[in-house]
């Protein structure tokens, strides 16, 4: 031993140091992964793999600019480490830059022509960037080598649906199942599709499966409602578990709920409650804050999970009008109103901006604007919350500029209900003007939200609707085009 040499005995020392701290990381011991990484570095601030795996471990620890950082010191110590420029793109992705992204990707696979995790990364980046059909490309290319990842079949479903390749999205996903039958992230989507197709029965019990993906504190309190045990003389709690549109889609089913259960509790978004809402004398509003009290109940069941209680099907949907306005809320709004010399058209084109597919599917304001040229109408903006640029485009004569000072859907609600129409995006707007019977145009991306079904100019959910659906990914031009001619068309 007296002749070997002492650095060479450094790296053995500290490889063996950076595989036990890769086994604490995979059993779940991220901090004591940490510490030996650390004491790694502090002997040596370059070594390639203890700031590899560093930079991992803080990237699952949620701090993914950490993570970059540490990640470009790694490559620096070794430009040359696919796996290194793989979970670069990763961490990009991450903090919405897949820009990047991509550009790192097409770094690992010039290295590496066939390292699955490059390829997997680079069609996630394609798809953030909107080049669906690159994506699709790339995950095909990734199939070819690795045909048995249930990941990557889902991957190349969920394209094929964007392009509107709803079949073949169904097998791609069904091969996904087969691979991973519980996997409840496959489930979940398999079930949205399913709906999106029309398959009621199959979309409602896949939807189920997201309870296993996120926690239901109700669920632990008591049993869920599955449409078969009876509710005479039994008090069940319903409950909004996800957004505004999803609460007014289906506060529908509530009147059946009470006339079979002796007392429901409904606890919905507070923005919500001041509507008139369908609420029989054994239906009692409760509190939206999650540590309001509530009532003991026998059973509970959300809002969401009541189309499965019912078995509906597309004909047996309990349809709309459902919800009004307020007297008092129409009376107050009416005053902000020019006089009635011509029809009044409500519009609006943004979500929020947190929602997953809000960049598919809301529009620029100004993309909107020749639509006030093809209709002698006063146009109405019912859009709360404002992107940039909207307060000097709201300054034009045809506007009134009225959304922004809705304290809730109450408001919204008083106004619409003093319109000839309303166009807009799909957002909780939609299904507020929906849910109160009132004449709208939809303007859908070219691959919409289930609840807008596909092939149809009709929604079964809303009778009212009429939907402008995109041809192409991201044409916006030739739905405004084809609302305006819709608009001189009319009398």
């Amino acid at each position: 031993m007296s002749g070997q040499d002492p650095r060479k005995v450094s790296r053995a020392a500290a490889a063996r140091r950076i595989e036990l701290a890769a086994e604490f990381g995979r059993a779940g011991r991220p901090a004591e992964a940490e510490k030996i990484c650390r004491e790694v570095l502090g002997v040596d601030p370059v070594c390639f793999d203890a700031l590899h795996l560093l930079a991992l471990l803080r990237h699952q620890a949620g701090q993914s600019s950490e993570a970059l950082e540490l990640i470009d010191q790694a490559l620096r110590a070794n430009r040359r480490s696919a796996d290194a420029l793989a979970n670069r793109a990763t961490i990009l992705l991450q903090l919405g830059r897949a820009d990047e992204a991509l550009a790192t990707c097409e770094r690992a696979l010039k290295l590496a022509p066939r390292h699955l995790y490059a390829l997997s990364n680079r069609g996630s980046a394609q798809r953030a960037l909107g080049r669906d059909a690159d994506a699709l490309a790339t995950f095909e290319k990734l199939l070819a080598l690795d045909p048995g990842s249930a990941a990557t079949w889902s991957n190349h479903g969920t394209l094929l649906r964007a392009l509107g390749r709803y079949a073949e999205a169904r097998a791609s996903i069904e091969r996904a199942l087969a691979l991973d039958p519980n996997n409840a992230f496959l489930r979940f989507n398999d079930g949205f599709l399913r709906l999106a197709m029309g398959d009621f029965a199959g979309g409602w019990e896949q939807h189920e499966f997201r309870w296993q993906r996120a926690a239901n504190p109700w669920q632990k309190v008591r049993p869920q409602w599955s449409g078969a045990e009876p509710l005479a003389g039994k008090t069940i709690l319903l409950y909004a578990e996800q957004g505004f549109g999803d609460a007014l889609q289906f506060i529908r089913y509530v009147p059946r709920v009470a006339r079979a259960a002796d007392r429901v509790w409904l606890k919905i978004h507070d923005s919500l409650t001041a509507l008139e809402l369908p609420l029989a004398d054994n239906v009692a509003l409760l509190g939206a804050h999650p540590g309001a009290d509530v009532p003991p109940f026998d059973l509970q069941c959300p809002l969401m999970s009541l189309p499965r209680a019912f078995r509906t099907e597309i004909a047996t949907i309990p349809n709309a009008p459902y919800v009004r306005a307020p007297t008092d809320r129409i009376a107050t709004w009416a005053a902000r109103l020019p006089p009635r010399r011509r029809p009044r058209i409500g519009f609006a084109w943004a979500g929020n901006p947190a929602q997953h597919n809000d960049r598919n599917r809301s529009i620029p304001l100004a993309q909107l604007l020749p639509l006030l040229d093809a209709a002698d109408a006063d146009f109405v903006s019912l859009q709360r919350d404002l992107r940039p640029g909207d307060d000097a485009l709201l300054q034009h004569p045809r506007i009134v500029p009225l959304g922004t000072e809705f304290a809730d859907f109450a408001d919204t609600a008083a106004l619409v209900a003093q319109l000839d129409l309303v166009i807009t995006i799909d957002s909780a707007v939609a299904h507020l003007v929906g849910a109160m019977g009132k004449p709208m145009w939809v303007l859908l991306a070219f691959c919409p939200d289930w609840r807008w079904l596909i092939d149809r100019e009709d929604c079964p959910w809303y009778p009212s609707a009429r939907l402008f659906r995109q041809p192409a990914s991201g044409d916006w031009h030739s739905v405004i085009a084809r609302v305006a001619r819709e608009l001189r068309a009319l009398p």
